[in-house]
């Protein structure tokens, strides 16, 4: 298969493949984000396999999202047009996360780094166990996993501070909406025409 010939569920696809013709998987994420939870004021809060698999599925979505751009068989007006859509997607979806920008990219370089060793169950405390000093807002700070995980617990079962968000839901179905676009080749819009 050639670069830009991808074909995905019997249509074209508008993005261009990689990591050996594998096309991104948005919807395994956004599965996982969206699986129901179950906890109740005044229960121990525990980690689901929900959790972790959501977490695991989020941090290969993130090292994998940033290589995906339109295929180059598209004239250069198209291109941009696609990719322009696909960074308003993963706008939406980063602004819907628990984290700011510098603690998500903290995590998941956090996350890769600890994935060889660890299996998903452990790299959850692993990752609690961890911190560092980050900049963000031109203030340096301290990230600490474990704040990092909690948050996202709570934004998982819209609690706490996320309570009343449907965050995590609206990040699901942002996901979704990219899953259209990078794997049925569909849009919510036409395509401009070719020059």
């Amino acid at each position: 298969m050639k670069y830009g010939e991808h074909r995905s569920n019997g249509r074209e696809n508008y993005f261009a493949p990689f990591a050996g013709g594998d096309p991104i998987n948005a919807h395994a994420t956004a599965h996982w984000l969206a699986q129901p939870t179950s906890w109740q004021p005044g229960k121990r809060r525990r980690w689901l396999n929900a959790d972790v698999s959501s977490l695991w599925w989020f941090a290969e979505f993130e090292g994998w999202a940033p290589r995906v751009r339109a295929s180059e068989r598209f004239d250069w007006g198209d291109q941009s047009f696609l990719n322009l859509r696909l960074d308003q997607l993963m706008g939406q979806f980063h602004a819907a996360l628990p984290f700011d920008e510098p603690e998500r990219r903290w995590l998941v370089s956090t996350y890769v780094g600890l994935e060889p060793e660890f299996g998903a169950k452990e790299l959850v405390t692993e990752i609690r166990g961890q911190s560092a000093e980050i900049m963000a807002a031109g203030l340096r700070r301290v990230v600490e996993g474990r704040d990092l995980m909690r948050r996202w617990w709570a934004w998982r079962r819209d609690v706490d501070e996320f309570e009343g968000s449907g965050a995590a839901l609206s990040a699901a179905g942002t996901l979704m909406d990219m899953n259209v676009l990078l794997e049925d080749g569909g849009y919510d819009a036409e395509l401009p025409p070719s020059a």
